[in-house]
């Protein structure tokens, strides 16, 4: 079919193009990911932060699983994307300061936070030790689709 007429079929159906053309795993097969897997960095390094891919981004999957980890005495910039999009966070290690918008959270290990990635939003180490959180949402967003560093941590 054409482009137009999966418009029409997913319209139909309630769903988009892009959920009707998705690569679907049956059921009985699962995406494994050893721990040898080279993790690419995604948004970069900064100021002792740095942000990964938990699985690669080329199998298909639609959702984003990332690892965030933040060294002592870091903190990342602040960033947002273009779109709402909710996202899961789970503190795996250590004391985390959230700030998302002008609310600020304060998160230990085995806290857990829901937000939207669209609202401007910030990660800072609050412990002694190195932090580590994981990062997950329905949705794999590239790189443009983030307007960009709102700031550089500093």
């Amino acid at each position: 079919p054409t482009l137009r007429q999966l418009g029409r079929i997913g319209a139909a159906l309630g769903a988009t193009v892009a959920e009707l053309v998705r690569p679907q795993l049956p059921s009985a097969q699962a995406l494994m990911v050893r721990h040898a897997f080279k993790r690419r960095s995604v948004l970069g390094k900064w100021n002792g932060v740095t942000l990964q891919h938990l699985v690669p981004t080329d199998m298909g999957q639609s959702f984003a699983a990332l690892l965030l980890t933040i060294e002592r005495n870091g903190k990342s910039a602040r960033w947002f994307a273009k779109r709402e999009i909710p996202e899961l966070a789970i503190v795996l290690h250590g004391r985390v300061q959230f700030r998302l918008g002008s609310a600020v959270h304060d998160l230990a290990q085995g806290d857990s936070i829901c937000y939207d990635i669209s609202v401007p939003h910030q990660w800072i180490n609050a412990g002694a030790r190195r932090s580590e959180v994981v990062l997950v949402n329905n949705h794999f967003t590239p790189l443009e689709e983030w307007p960009g560093l709102l700031e550089t941590a500093g």
